[in-house]
Order: C-alpha cells, then sequence, then structure tokens
C-alpha cells in the first residue's frame, strides 16, 4: 500500500472497517478501471488527544489490509493505494475527493441501529462536493431478479448529467436502464391543476425523449425504458427496490436527495439491495 497525491484523479472510496465499506471498494474497482486511473482507498481516524498512546494506526491499517485483499481476490488489474488521515469524516473525505472522479462510501446505517449517521455524512459532503457520490449498500440482487440502474430526471437540464451517468453505469454493470419521471409539484389547485399536471406530464416526455435520443444512438444496444410513477421514486423503491442495483440522483435538489439519502430514505433503501449514486454538478462523469 503507498500514499496518492490528492492532486491526481483517482476514484476514491472511504474505509471504515466495516463490510459495507469493503462492498464500496469492491464496487469502486470498476469504475477506476474503466477510467484507467487508481483505486485509493482513505480511512479516516479522529485526532488521537494522546498519540503516544493511541492504537488507531493499527486499527486503521488492519482495515485497510483487508481492503487491498479483498480487492486482490478479484483478480482484476486495478492500481490501489492507502492512505490514514485525522480529522471529521466529511472534511477529510472531501479534501480527499478535490480531484477525484468520484466519492464511494458504504452504506452504514441504512440498515444498522443509527440510521442518522448515513444521511448527514452525505449531506455535509454532497453540499460541497465536485465529483459523483455513491453509497453503496451491503448487499446481493435476489437471483432471477432483473438488477436494473434506475435513474431519475425532472425538467431541468441538470438530468442531462444523471442520464449520462446513469447510462455509463448500466453499460459498466451489464445492466438495463430504467428513467424514472419526477414531476415538481404545482403551486395550483382544482381541475386546473390536473389539466396542467396532464400537459406538463406530456412536455416533460417529449423532453426527455429528445435529451435520450443521442444516448440510445451511442448505446443501441442499451436496454432504456422510462417509467413514470406516479408514487414517485420512494414509491417506485418500495414496490421494485429488489430488482434495482443502482439509484441515479441528480444533485441539484438538496432537499430531495437528502430524502432519499437521509433518514426518510433509509426505511425503503434499508429493506432493498439499492445503492445510490449522486451525480456531480456540472460534470458528467
Amino acid at each position: 500500500m503507498s500514499e496518492i497525491p490528492t492532486s491526481q484523479s483517482a476514484v476514491v472510496v472511504g474505509i471504515d472497517g466495516s463490510r459495507s465499506a469493503v462492498r464500496a471498494a469492491l464496487w469502486a474497482v470498476d469504475e477506476a478501471l474503466h477510467r484507467d486511473v487508481p483505486l485509493r482507498l482513505v480511512h479516516v481516524a479522529p485526532q488521537p488527544e494522546f498519540p503516544e498512546f493511541d492504537n488507531e494506526p493499527s486499527t486503521a491499517g488492519m482495515a485497510l489490509r483487508h481492503a487491498v485483499r479483498e480487492i486482490g481476490s478479484t483478480r482484476k488489474p486495478v492500481k490501489v493505494h492507502a492512505d490514514i488521515r485525522h480529522g471529521r469524516v466529511a472534511d477529510v473525505l472531501l479534501d480527499a475527493s478535490r480531484n477525484a472522479l468520484m466519492l464511494c462510501v458504504g452504506a452504514i446505517g441504512i440498515s444498522g441501529s443509527d440510521t442518522r449517521k448515513v444521511g448527514s455524512t452525505a449531506a455535509e459532503v454532497l453540499r460541497s462536493v465536485r465529483c459523483p457520490v455513491a453509497v453503496i449498500r451491503d448487499g446481493q440482487v435476489p437471483a432471477g431478479a432483473e438488477p436494473s440502474v434506475v435513474v431519475e430526471v425532472d425538467e431541468t437540464h441538470e438530468s442531462v448529467a444523471s442520464l449520462e451517468l446513469a447510462a455509463h453505469e448500466a453499460r459498466l454493470r451489464r445492466a438495463p436502464m430504467r428513467v424514472l419521471l419526477r414531476h415538481r409539484p404545482m403551486p395550483l389547485f382544482g381541475h386546473r391543476v390536473a389539466t396542467l399536471a396532464r400537459g406538463d406530464r406530456q412536455v416533460a416526455s417529449v423532453l426527455l425523449e429528445r435529451r435520450l435520443a443521442p444516448i440510445r444512438v451511442r448505446h443501441s444496444d442499451l436496454d432504456i425504458r422510462v417509467l413514470d410513477p406516479v408514487g414517485g421514486t420512494l414509491d417506485y423503491l418500495e414496490r421494485h427496490g429488489h430488482s434495482v442495483q443502482l439509484v441515479v440522483l441528480g444533485a441539484g435538489d438538496a432537499a430531495h436527495v437528502q430524502e432519499l439519502v437521509g433518514p426518510n430514505g433509509c426505511g425503503v433503501l434499508g429493506r432493498t439491495h439499492c445503492s445510490v449514486l449522486v451525480a456531480a454538478r456540472q460534470r458528467l462523469l
């Protein structure tokens, strides 16, 4: 194991000794290989009050060595570097991912007792990070299920980045791509709301197909289907989450991202095998 300068591009993975962190590292291997960059494993430890009595380096080393062994067992030719850093988790991960192509963390807390831990850390990181952030679940899609990549889009231009990222992931993971339309609520009432809502849905569908057209051309072998779930993304995941391996979200609506990644979405995601990937602002991959 060796350190990699933060100025060098890499796929960064937060390692804390948990099984889900190792799962995140294994998930990130293909990302690093596809981009021809190293995989950088970062263990974040609190600053010791008495360094001479601190055993955190040995604990961190054990966690990193275990992750490296698991990555090595895949026999995939990825370059792995490791780093032990001290400080607040969110601050260190933000610094480590300054030039990263992607930041990956394990979904600790989504199915555990503390459902708030991941949501608060992810939300804090997402406010400032400039690369895609993947929150990886520790679990396998059941045998016989269709492990699709689901992307949520709305009428904003930022959805283009989410579509591109989802297409990349679907190709990389050899998975079908499902596109969920998200409609923002309208501040109107009565019959006029229903009429406008139907019109807006039609306009949104046409706009989405225009944005999907070049992706369909570039990836003609990719199975892409557009869905319009009435109950929204969380309701769709409640019903179909066990056949979804990854949900791709845009970063623009922080409150909505928190709804899915934070405590509100944890109950749904904790009962599925869905990982979440939040696209970067102003950056496709």
